[in-house]
């Protein structure tokens, strides 16, 4: 049997099964980003652009750079086509760099909420695949090697393994005077220092006052760290076997509140998820060997259970974006323009033809088909394809969506202007989001939301 070595922590762990590496990634794009409105009040959550990029393509493009070749992608059936047609546009412009890299659609036709529905549908693949899944969410952009997780997963024959980064918000000035208060969903997380096992994972919401832990939990785990400067990636390696095993009435519909949930209480509980033979096997010679996972008692490995939550913290330098609210958005909008090279989109910094460099800085992503008039400057801004820029316009740290027009003098603050929009001559808007189809007259607006539906922006 082919074999491949592991290192963990720089240390050799020794060969393992490389079946035990295969995964089949999953990537979820079925949500309707109600977070991100007004923005994605017209255009599904997965294509909303980031540096003029689908946002979906980043999580794409990283299990391409990993190495695999089969995803499925989860999608509303709805959106398939547009979908589809984007992701070919951009395979035009960036080709895929893993030979034979392709991907198929598992649409839902549900009217699914933004988290309802994702674990029916891992449940519904892990029944008709082989392998353990590697789970990521549409709106995670990141460049932390999907191979660490994947070998913390596999050295410990896991039932999850997660990635969680430390706690960060945007800084600076926030477009919308709403996006001011909107606040992180901190969760309060139990994890063994030695082991870096995943104890648990409480939404500070619901434990303002205090935790229960269990005597069994304290007893496994002496040297437990809590922490709530931790935000969950929705980047998982989730055991095949464990999603099988998962009983039809424990109503499992949601990945993030119900499914993880669940396998961290079942480390706890009697009984096992059925193992495959060849776990089995590693269990066996793990168990016979003197090498165990933690000290302080008499247990076997892995406190003689065989599921088992893990969690891997991203590095301090390592990209980790996510774009599930206004504020994400506009900040990994902010931040995405010194990885290009990483993701091979240096051709996005090219400036258009008839462009001149002094109108616009490097520190700028412009789309195509871009027309700008006379005495205008653009500067830590991404400009979508189709734009008209009239003459004598300011854009200063601005996200502008695909086929707006921007009439003469106009001065443009810390901005979101959303696709088809017009913003009549003079105007003058500071730290603003202007929904789809809106039109802007002559004036100045701070601090304010212009949509159809403003009442939905949350």
């Amino acid at each position: 049997m082919a074999t491949t070595t592991i290192k963990f922590n720089g240390h050799e762990t020794g060969s393992l099964p490389l079946k035990l590496m295969n995964f089949q990634p999953v990537l979820l794009a079925a949500g309707r980003g109600e977070r991100l409105a007004p923005v994605s009040d017209k255009t599904p959550k997965c294509l909303i652009p980031i540096g003029n990029v689908p946002m979906l393509w980043y999580p794409l493009r990283s299990l391409d750079l990993a190495g695999f070749s089969d995803v499925l992608i989860v999608i509303l059936k709805s959106y398939e086509s547009k979908i589809s047609s984007a992701l070919d546009h951009m395979q035009k412009k960036v080709p895929w760099k893993t030979e034979g890299f392709h991907y198929k659609f598992h649409s839902i036709v549900e009217n699914i909420g933004e988290e309802e529905g994702t674990a029916t549908s891992l449940l519904n693949i892990a029944s008709v695949r082989k392998n353990d899944l590697l789970v990521i969410s549409c709106d995670l952009i990141t460049d932390v090697p999907l191979k660490s997780l994947i070998e913390k997963h596999t050295l410990h024959r896991a039932t999850l393994t997660c990635l969680m980064k430390k706690l960060s918000k945007p800084e600076g000035a926030l477009p919308g005077v709403r996006s001011k208060a909107i606040a992180k969903e901190n969760n309060v997380v139990g994890i063994d220092e030695k082991s870096d096992g995943l104890l648990f994972i409480y939404a500070a919401a619901d434990h303002k006052d205090h935790i229960n832990l269990t005597q069994t939990m304290l007893t496994r785990y002496p040297r437990m760290l809590l922490t709530s400067q931790l935000e969950d990636c929705h980047l998982y390696c989730i055991s095949r076997e464990a999603l099988l095993s998962v009983p039809h009435a424990t109503n499992c519909h949601s990945l993030r509140t119900e499914l993880i949930p669940h396998l961290l209480t079942h480390q706890y509980t009697p009984g096992d998820f059925s193992i495959d033979e060849d776990k089995l096997s590693m269990d066996l010679v793990t168990k016979l060997s003197s090498w165990t996972d933690h000290t302080g008692d008499m247990h076997g490995p892995y406190h003689d259970t065989k599921t088992r939550c893990y969690v891997h913290v991203a590095e301090s330098h390592n990209l980790c974006l996510r774009s599930n609210t206004v504020p994400d958005f506009y900040e990994a909008n902010k931040q995405i323009g010194a990885y290009t090279q990483h993701f091979g989109l240096g051709s996005f910094h090219k400036i258009p033809e008839g462009l001149k460099r002094s109108q616009a800085g490097n520190d700028s992503m412009l789309g195509d088909r871009l027309n700008m008039g006379d005495k205008s400057s653009i500067k830590k801004s991404m400009i979508g394809s189709c734009c008209e820029i009239g003459d004598k316009v300011k854009i200063n740290n601005c996200i502008i969506m695909d086929n707006v027009k921007i009439k003469d003098s106009c001065v443009l603050q810390t901005c979101i202007i959303c696709e088809n929009s017009i913003i009549d001559e003079k105007a003058e808007l500071k730290e603003c989001i202007i929904g789809a189809k809106q039109t802007v007259p002559t004036g100045k607006m701070t601090n304010e939301v212009l949509a159809d539906d403003e009442d939905e922006f949350i």
